[in-house]
């Protein structure tokens, strides 16, 4: 299975060096959302599937107590390593059988992670931990983006989206969920008061080696090194030449800025439909 991937602890450590960081903008749609349906403080906060914790801990100042989960030692591992933030911890836990009492949780949160789960358990889950109001946030993006740097953007953005569209093939029936932008999670959650947002644009700085160390840190590759050792690398190394022949250097710490568009399904528990 492709997530046996995030169980390794060699690939947790490139997960937590080059996974791209967790999107601002889709934070503040979250704060946001859960602002106007449930009045603070906010207590408590629950990452599913947090990995190395990088949504976990942009959540610290905005509530009492947060909790990332992930069913991956490795990953807690990495996470705990990383975070100095005091009101975090970590549970080596399924998001299918949540440690958490009936109707505590104010938010829980799942960045490019739900598409991994039983669906239906999963929202039976929330469900029972969420309290009234408390607000559910999965979102992710698809395996694309535009690269933005002086006048080669559109060379730039061709290159990186070929090497997308070479590791789709490694990546399972759990790209249908993220292609879909969630329409299925959306329609899955057991709340009246929902909606599913798209087209929310985020961009990151990266370097060249950045950009290459990114790419090894999707399960994608990882399968593809897995079958194909020698095509892996060179698919890395062929990619590599193809930003320095375009850039005219060969600098990896040259910096180019990467737009992603997002994709969120935001819902809100209510005790009865019309609340």
């Amino acid at each position: 299975m492709a997530d046996e991937w995030f169980k390794q602890s060699t690939f947790s450590e490139v997960y937590q060096n080059y996974m791209i960081p967790s999107s601002t903008e889709v934070t503040n749609h979250i704060l946001t959302y859960l602002e106007n349906k449930k009045a603070k403080p906010f207590k408590l906060a629950v990452d599913v599937a947090c990995g190395t914790g990088r949504s976990t801990r942009p959540l610290a100042p905005h509530f009492e107590k947060v909790i990332g989960i992930d069913i991956s030692e490795s990953q807690i591992h990495e996470a705990r390593r990383h975070t100095q933030e005091q009101n975090v911890t970590y549970q080596v836990a399924s998001a299918h059988k949540l440690s958490l009492k009936d109707n505590s949780v104010d938010l829980i949160n799942g960045d490019l992670a739900v598409h991994w789960f039983n669906i239906n358990k999963f929202m039976e889950e929330a469900a029972r931990v969420l309290n009234t109001n408390g607000c559910i946030a999965l979102y992710g993006f698809p395996p694309k983006c535009e690269v933005h740097y002086k006048n080669m953007s559109k060379t730039l953005t061709a290159i990186i989206n070929e090497g997308f569209n070479t590791l789709i093939k490694y990546g399972g029936k759990e790209l249908d969920h993220i292609w879909s932008e969630y329409k299925e999670v959306f329609e899955a959650v057991p709340f009246c008061d929902k909606q599913r947002i798209t087209g929310i644009r985020d961009m990151f700085p990266f370097t060249v080696e950045q950009i290459l160390g990114f790419f090894k840190s999707s399960y994608m590759y990882q399968e593809f090194l897995k079958r194909d050792r020698n095509g892996a690398m060179a698919f890395l190394i062929n990619m590599q030449k193809q930003f320095f022949n375009t850039l005219g250097e060969s600098d990896y710490e040259t910096t180019l800025e990467l737009q992603f568009e997002y994709f969120c399904v935001l819902a809100r528990k209510t005790l009865t439909c019309g609340t």
